[in-house]
Order: C-alpha cells, then structure tokens, then sequence
C-alpha cells in the first residue's frame, strides 16, 4: 500500500465511516499505520469530530485500486 491507492474500509471505523467506505492513502507511517481521507458519493469529504483525515491500521484497508504513476 502507498500513497495515492484507493481503498475499500473492511471494518465500521465511526458512525459516519462504515465497512465499504471509499478512501485514499495521503501517508504512510511505519507499522503498517496510514493518514487517509474518504471520499462521499459527492465527491467531498467526510468529516467526523472535527477531522477530515484519519490515521488507520492498513489491517483496515482492502486495496481497489493502485496508483500506476506513483513510486513502488
């Protein structure tokens, strides 16, 4: 997983943010951790408790697709 993959969330993370949700890498941490945003139908983004970013277990994020120009 790198910056810029699009992901499916694989469990509910908060009210606002349930299994399925649609997201995207910003950063990556050591330990399998990443900042990442989700994205409504809308193309905006979800916000939840003030933040619009999220750092997650990458345990929570199944891969949908793979940015082809950004670095392995």
């Amino acid at each position: 997983m790198k910056e810029y993959d699009i992901f499916i969330l694989k469990e509910n993370l908060n009210p606002l943010l349930p299994k399925g949700s649609k997201g995207v890498i910003l950063m990556t941490y050591p330990n399998n951790f990443f900042e990442v945003e989700f994205v409504k139908k809308d193309a905006s983004n979800v916000e939840y408790d003030g933040r619009s970013t999220f750092t997650v277990s990458g345990e929570l994020l199944e891969i949908s697709w793979v940015d082809p120009t950004s670095e392995k």
